[in-house]
């Protein structure tokens, strides 16, 4: 599967959860089983039934934009790169790429709504998303991993990845004499690259004290 192709199928997948999710109220905006707005769909961030956001939300490079009025193509859903006008109106000539490659298409005349809501490792291409698997890969048994110990999620923030540790879920909470406690994940960080590979992230977590490092708990906050 291609850049994307994976990054459309997640897309379908989070429209398809919205659709299901979003049937719980009847205001547009998708809710949990308590009826509470998701956070990421809370009107204030643009965000309702659908995971793309309404006018409002201005669009930065490196976002996923949908085209409100092109025709269907390879740039209907795209990754937004720059407005030569500014301002963000709906008439601004714009630069948009096609996601999964370096083709450029300059847009004018068009709306655009931004991609909100989605898991971000969902939407990596070319060497994040090679990276991405190798860090979650590095947690696995068959390279030295720990059973008990697994990846609690991959951000990149420029040169440097962020890789969450947080304990196997029948570690994640514990009964004391104060009462319920769960495990506080920790953040290892490390300069990354195109070059990067399993053996250099493992030698970053292993300097972290990963994978015997003991766990910080504190007490579960009454809900």
């Amino acid at each position: 599967m291609t850049d994307k192709e994976r990054i459309l199928s997640a897309i379908i997948s989070s429209v398809a959860n919205c659709s299901n999710i979003g049937k719980q109220g009847n205001d547009g905006v998708r809710r949990d089983h308590r009826g509470e707005p998701y956070p990421q769909f809370a009107p204030e961030r643009g965000g309702g039934l659908c995971p793309f956001g309404d006018y409002g939300v201005a669009a930065k490079t490196g976002d996923i934009v949908l085209c409100r009025t092109t025709r269907n193509g390879p740039w209907k859903v795209s990754v937004w790169v720059e407005d030569f006008r500014g301002g963000g109106s709906a008439h601004s000539c714009v630069l948009l790429r096609e996601i999964g490659s370096k083709r450029l298409c300059r847009m004018s005349n068009e709306g655009y709504s931004v991609l909100v809501g989605v898991e971000p490792s969902l939407l990596c291409e070319g060497a994040k998303r090679r990276v991405h698997r190798y860090a979650t890969k590095a947690f696995s048994e068959r390279y030295g991993g720990d059973y008990f110990v697994r990846c609690g999620g991959v951000e990149f923030d420029g040169a440097t990845l962020k890789i969450w540790v947080r304990p196997h879920a029948w570690m994640g909470a514990r009964h004391e004499d104060e009462g319920l406690s769960v495990a506080i994940p920790y953040c290892v960080d490390m300069k990354w690259n195109s070059k990067t590979r399993i053996k250099d992230i493992q030698a970053a977590l292993r300097e972290a004290g990963w994978p015997n490092r003991k766990f910080e708990y504190a007490a579960k906050e009454a809900e």
